[in-house]
């Protein structure tokens, strides 16, 4: 069964001064690319979820019994006296917390007063050196039959793991070696049969951490956050590359126009030139936002064209941007656009709402990709709050009972 997207929780708010959590993960995801970043932590729109890995957890769950049978009696495990790892398990009453035994998903943290964020980290293991330094380790479960390292690409993201938890312990006031371990569990595939067990062979990888570079992608990262356009996508990231493709194939041009206005699809003249009266009409944009919000309150969302007639026929935006006055530029056009939609509809919507100016018989076309939204969208003038819905190929208001019903039923699941 589909379900819609859900809102995210920790959404970056920018008006607030409240400090932000952000997830060793969500660093991740920035570096990954800024653009699912944006998405996910400033619009509510994240990846669609992974598969809960199992087995991973189940390794993870009975090393870290092995090592606390080792922490309460403070000796070492065979495996670090192999590794010749002078280091107990280290017996802390927060280790708990660090590893999120208890799922509160928070696990350590430490304040960054020039991000204004607080950033959490849930490691998997903490040791203590002769030194009384504490030694960041990670499991990792995998199964190879080539030699396990740290040099693939991958596992890039293995480093900045480990560093991101030695910067955050470091800031939690501990000395910290920059030496830390990961505990890799592989299993074999080599018995002539299963048996109902698998068998891992286990081993250690020493990587030295560098932490300088955090706190300027923190720095990164908050500027990411605070900026209302999101931002390009990474050229290699996958997710983007099958929205654009899924966009572009959903929202053809050619294809819409062939189809005509349909519960999807909306064709508007313009947003501000009147062509009848030959001056502009700012009942113009008032019918422009209402379709917008029709839209963003289906389960589909839909595209709306501006400069095109209803019939179709490519009409352009070229006198509408010339009724801005001296001066007047797409990109003048597009901030009276986002200003209009932010005025009656929110930021949120404006935000998720993708512009394509496109060239077609020497005109230019304006195209809105309105995506379904999380949550209402109702059109605020003055004292009026109105709540539009696309039905056919027209926006139509719905009165207080219509809008209730439909709410609960749309995102209440009632």
């Amino acid at each position: 069964m589909n379900k819609a997207p859900i809102i995210r929780k920790r959404i970056f708010d920018p008006e607030t001064k409240e400090p932000y959590l952000i997830s060793r993960s969500k660093i991740e995801l920035f570096i990954e690319c800024p653009k699912c970043f944006y998405l996910d932590r400033r619009l509510g729109l994240g990846r669609p979820s992974w598969p809960v890995f199992s087995l991973n957890n189940a390794v993870d769950t009975l090393l870290k019994k092995e090592f606390d049978l080792l922490r309460k009696n403070g000796k070492s495990h065979d495996l670090m006296k192999k590794y010749h790892i002078d280091a107990i398990p280290l017996n802390h009453p927060k280790i708990p917390i660090w590893r999120d035994d208890i799922n509160n998903y928070l696990g350590a943290s430490a304040f960054d007063k020039k991000s204004n964020f607080i950033v959490t980290g849930i490691v998997d293991d903490v040791w203590k050196d002769k030194a009384g330094n504490l030694i960041i380790v990670d499991y990792k479960a995998t199964s190879t039959t080539r030699e396990i390292s740290l040099d693939d690409h991958y596992k890039k993201s293995y480093k900045r793991q480990m560093e991101i938890y030695q910067w955050i312990f470091q800031k939690m006031g501990f000395k910290v070696s920059n030496m830390g371990y990961f505990v890799f569990a592989n299993a074999t595939k080599n018995k002539p049969n299963f048996e109902s067990k698998l068998e891992f062979i286990l081993s250690i990888i020493p990587y030295k951490g560098k932490t300088d570079w955090i706190e300027a992608i923190l720095l990164d990262i908050k500027r990411c956050l605070m900026s209302d356009f999101i931002p390009k996508a990474n050229a290699n990231c996958e997710h983007c590359f099958y929205r654009d493709i899924l966009l572009s194939t959903h929202h053809s041009l050619k294809n819409i126009l062939k189809k005509g206005e349909s519960i999807r699809a909306e064709f508007k003249s313009s947003m501000r030139w009147d062509y009848i009266r030959k001056q502009v009409n700012k009942e113009l944009e008032m019918e422009v936002i209402k379709t917008i919000a029709a839209f963003a309150n289906t389960t589909h969302g839909g595209t709306l064209l501006i400069g095109v007639k209803d019939d179709g026929s490519i009409i352009g935006v070229e006198q509408d941007i010339l009724s801005l006055g001296k001066g007047s530029t797409f990109d003048k056009y597009e901030r009276a656009f986002t200003n209009a939609v932010i005025n009656y509809l929110g930021r949120d919507v404006r935000y998720s709402i993708e512009l394509e100016l496109t060239k077609i018989k020497n005109r230019l076309v304006l195209q809105v990709n309105v995506p379904p939204l999380d949550s209402p969208t109702f059109l605020i003038n003055r004292s009026n709050t109105e709540f539009y819905l696309r039905i056919g190929n027209s926006s139509q208001t719905l009165n207080v009972k219509e809008t209730h019903e439909y709410i609960n039923k749309r995102w209440s699941g009632t």
